[in-house]
């Protein structure tokens, strides 16, 4: 009767052992396919933003995204194991004056800053966002003209690592040509 017993938690333990390692082993074949060439997601997203995709950008600047006219460009990068990334978006909205965008009435508030007045922080996060987007997407605008007095920034936040940005969420608004820009960066 042991041996009998014997026999049987021996044949439970290798069916266990057997089907743990399989389990493991699709598990980790899932991960590195979703995190390769093969997965399929590192190719980027260009140009297939719809409006409800980009709404939470007019949102979180209390613009409204009920002023959305078009999305004219967007690119979504793959994100990496990190996840470090690049997504950005060109927005047409209807009637954007410099009205609309109030400055914020303390450091810690929300509110838009006209783009030739940033502080040191907010420079370099500009500086991070237009680092990647030049080279990535060359509709989005470059460092001069997001620091000249046309355009104003909405900050949603700065990572910081040490003393230098390492991520940012970064809205900027161009009144004359009723557009926004967003971009999300993370190195």
């Amino acid at each position: 009767m042991k041996s009998k017993l014997r026999s049987i938690i021996k044949w439970f333990f290798l069916v266990w052992g057997v089907l743990s390692l399989a389990l493991l082993l699709f598990t980790a074949g899932n991960f590195l396919f979703r995190f390769s060439d093969i997965g399929g997601v590192s190719e980027p997203e260009v140009g297939v933003a719809t409006a409800h995709d980009v709404r939470f950008v007019l949102n979180w600047c209390k613009i409204g995204d009920a002023r959305t006219e078009k999305v004219v460009n967007s690119y979504v990068s793959p994100r990496s194991f990190t996840g470090d990334h690049l997504d950005a978006y060109a927005i047409k909205v209807r009637n954007l004056s410099p009205t609309d965008l109030p400055a914020p009435q303390h450091d810690s508030d929300g509110g838009w800053v006209r783009c030739d007045q940033l502080d040191p922080v907010s420079r370099e996060a500009v500086q991070l966002a237009t680092g990647f987007s030049s080279s990535e997407i060359s509709w989005f605008p470059n460092d001069e003209e997001l620091t000249s007095s046309r355009y104003f920034l909405w900050v949603w936040s700065i990572n910081i690592h040490g003393r230098r940005p390492t991520g940012a969420k970064l809205i900027f608004a161009c009144p004359d040509d009723s557009m926004l820009f967003y971009v999300s960066v993370k190195t």
